[in-house]
């Protein structure tokens, strides 16, 4: 199989639906930038506060007992976070932005504050975690033969790898990114749909643990 074949074992139908409401509720935020700029009226900072909510619950995977910092963030704060980085210059720029939220990223990890660029403009960005991670590890050592790397990965401890690549800063976030890009094809048009294949990848290696499930 190519990359792009692997997209399809990144989730099922629920979590596809899922993720393309809350590209919906991102595209209606950005219309509330171009209309409220730097003055929002109520109803687009409650907006705003259900985006970052939604996205913090999908990047949890459904387990609303992880879901808890977004509304703990004032909506006013939410809104200048979200309208400065989808113009941000740099990507290192976009996540340490983000990452001033809390829960997204204020301990120096990067992978939720990931999840809000991924919505923001997924043509520009994709998630990152240690799955990830290590899936372009194999990638790139076995000749960008997605199966080969697959098959390689099965015959290692997954525990490894998390402990290896599940602390990310803002850079090495960043450079993820690139490399997202430098995968974009024709059936992988954005750069979320690079990070979801690379995902699938790591499903077909390392399957979800029972206590994982899609959003």
């Amino acid at each position: 199989m190519e990359l792009a074949d692997y997209r399809k074992f990144a989730g099922d139908d629920s979590s596809r639906e899922n993720a393309c409401r809350i590209e919906g509720e991102a595209e209606d935020l950005l219309k509330c930038f171009s209309g409220y700029g730097s003055n929002p009226d109520s109803k687009s900072l409650d907006l705003a506060r259900k985006f970052l909510k939604d996205v913090e619950l999908w990047k949890q995977m459904g387990q609303s007992s992880k879901a808890i910092y977004a509304e703990q963030n004032d909506p006013k704060d939410i809104w200048d976070c979200l309208m400065y980085v989808k113009d941000a210059k740099t990507d290192t720029d976009a996540f340490e932005r983000v990452m001033r939220l809390k829960g997204f990223g204020k301990t120096g990890l990067s992978k939720q504050a990931s999840a809000v660029l991924r919505f923001i403009d997924p043509y520009r960005w994709g998630t990152v975690d240690w799955r990830n991670a290590a899936m372009i590890a194999f990638y790139d050592k076995n000749d960008k033969d997605p199966d080969v790397a697959v098959e390689k990965a099965k015959k290692e401890n997954r525990r490894k790898y998390k402990e290896l690549y599940n602390n990310m800063d803002a850079k090495i976030a960043s450079y993820y990114q690139k490399r997202y890009r430098e995968c974009i094809c024709e059936r992988l048009p954005r750069v979320a749909d690079v990070d979801l294949a690379f995902w699938g990848m790591s499903v077909k290696a390392w399957p979800l643990r029972e206590r994982e499930h899609w959003c």
